[in-house]
């Protein structure tokens, strides 16, 4: 096979496994392996004869791809939601989907402050939230907007600091 051929044949068989996975639709798709062959060998005798003997290929397991990620859902939390005013930071946690972009907004009472990341490969991002502004008994609103393949689910949480 010449070098054009092998490159025709290595770009067909990425796309078909990229077509398979792209409209499996959150459905397992299995990939068979190819199956076992038989093949004769000679051996020699020590008097100089030799024997055909079929040997048969070793049969591999079946290869399996999984889901595609969807987006599902979002949960949001606060470290603590009931801080001391004098603190000077919240730990704000996100779960969803793995490499999900998330848009998190916390409503004080004189300003929204808005912060971007993407979720890592567990589905988590960790923002840090100033408190030192927000005052006693007053509580500050954080929501979360998050966006996968063109899905958008959203999620909030709370804390209220204290005295």
């Amino acid at each position: 096979m010449n070098r054009r051929n092998v490159v025709v044949v290595v770009i067909v068989a990425v796309a078909t496994v990229v077509g398979i996975t792209l409209f499996a639709q959150g459905k397992e798709v299995v990939l068979p392996v190819p199956h076992p062959v038989t093949a004769t060998t000679q051996a020699s005798s020590p008097g100089g004869t030799s024997d055909s003997v079929p040997t048969t290929a070793v049969p591999q397991p079946d290869h399996v791809i999984a889901p595609a990620a969807t987006l599902t859902g979002c949960t949001v939390s606060v470290s603590d939601p009931h801080p001391a005013q004098g603190h000077t930071q919240e730990s704000v946690t996100v779960n969803s989907t793995s490499r999900a972009q998330v848009k998190v907004s916390a409503a004080y009472p004189r300003t929204t402050t808005v912060h971007a990341g993407v979720t890592d490969s567990t589905g988590v991002l960790v923002v840090p939230l100033a408190i030192s502004s927000s005052p006693v008994g007053v509580t500050v609103v954080v929501s979360a907007a998050v966006t996968y393949r063109g899905k958008h689910v959203s999620c909030q949480s709370s804390f209220t600091p204290v005295a």
